[in-house]
């Protein structure tokens, strides 16, 4: 039985996370189980302080998703990842990357106050030289092997033991 937790950190996702880790390594890896989206339904289910609230991305990025990948349905998107619709001001930045770090710097505001945005190595540099990030201390950005592993330890701090 899954157990509920109160992890350190909110995890935000770009686009490019998605499409290289969700959609590319799932083709990769079919014998992956669970899948990472299975792993970040568990995250997002089982968080004492964020039910259904904890891995979040721009509602215009979950949009993206959608549109761009017809196969996936918007319930199962929507169970792995919480869209902030209710952020009018930041959704309006055109920059990915810009509107990440605004809302990263914006979920900040609850405990706990730190969020870490998931993207690929090829984004990595980008983020961490925006200038809307630098000086920053409770947003880190990480990507590749070591975004994988940060999910893989949330999950299983909530799944079965």
């Amino acid at each position: 039985m899954p157990i509920k937790r109160v992890f350190p950190i909110r995890l935000i996702f770009d686009y490019d996370f998605y499409a290289k880790f969700m959609v590319n390594h799932t083709k990769d890896n079919p014998q992956e189980k669970p899948s990472i989206l299975t792993k970040l339904m568990y995250i997002n289910a089982n968080s004492m302080q964020h039910p259904r609230r904890h891995n979040v991305m721009s509602q215009k990025t979950f949009d993206k998703i959608l549109n761009n990948h017809t196969t996936m349905y918007k319930s199962l998107l929507r169970s792995s990842f919480y869209p902030r619709e209710n952020v009018t001001e930041i959704e309006l930045i055109d920059d990915e990357i810009e509107r990440n770090i605004k809302h990263a710097i914006d979920l900040t505001s609850e405990d706990p106050r730190q969020t870490i945005i998931l993207t690929t190595p090829e984004k990595e540099e980008t983020y961490s030289t925006n200038p809307h990030y630098i000086g920053i201390k409770e947003i880190d950005v990480r990507s590749g092997n070591e975004a994988l592993e940060l999910i893989n330890s949330f999950w299983t701090d909530c799944s079965e033991r």
